[in-house]
C-alpha cells in the first residue's frame, strides 16, 4: 500500500464585512422623458355596423328588433336610428314602393301630404314590416 502525501487544502479568501450603510434609502433611477416622433391624425370614417344586406336580410334584421324587449324600451327618436340604418340598405326602386305602402297601411290619423310615407317610414316599425313582406312577397 503506498501513501500519498497530503496535498494542501487552498485557503478560501474571505471578504471583510461590509460596514451597513448609514441610509436605507436607495436613490431611484433617473426617469428619462419618452420621445415620440408626432403621427399625423388619421380621419375616422364612420362605418355602418351591417354593410351589404339584401332586402331579405334587412326583414330579418327588422323583424328582430321586433322582437327585441330593449329595442322597445328606447324612445321613439331612438327606435329610428337602428330602422333607418337597415333600411338605407335598400335599393332606391323598392324604398319607394315602401313608401307607399307604409303610407297605406299606416293608421295615423294626421297621414297625408306629399312624400308622407318617406318622411314617417320608421315611425312604426310594424307598418314597415308589414310593407316591406308585401313589396317582397
Amino acid at each position: 500500500m503506498e501513501i500519498v502525501p497530503q496535498q494542501e487544502i487552498p485557503q478560501i479568501q474571505h471578504n471583510p464585512p461590509v460596514e451597513p450603510s448609514t441610509s436605507i434609502f436607495v436613490e431611484p433611477p433617473a426617469i428619462l422623458p419618452v420621445v415620440t416622433a408626432s403621427q399625423p391624425s388619421i380621419p375616422q370614417i364612420p362605418m355602418s355596423p351591417v354593410i351589404g344586406l339584401s332586402p331579405e336580410q334587412v326583414l330579418e334584421a327588422m323583424t328582430n328588433l321586433a322582437f327585441d324587449g330593449d329595442f322597445h324600451k328606447l324612445t321613439s327618436a331612438e327606435r329610428k336610428k337602428p330602422v333607418m340604418e337597415l333600411f338605407n340598405h335598400l335599393p332606391l326602386e323598392l324604398k319607394n314602393r315602401i313608401y307607399a305602402k307604409v303610407y297605406e297601411y299606416s293608421s295615423d290619423p294626421h297621414k297625408g301630404g306629399r312624400g308622407w310615407g318617406e318622411h314617417h317610414v320608421a315611425d312604426d316599425l310594424n307598418v314597415l314590416i308589414e310593407a316591406l313582406q308585401d313589396v317582397l312577397g
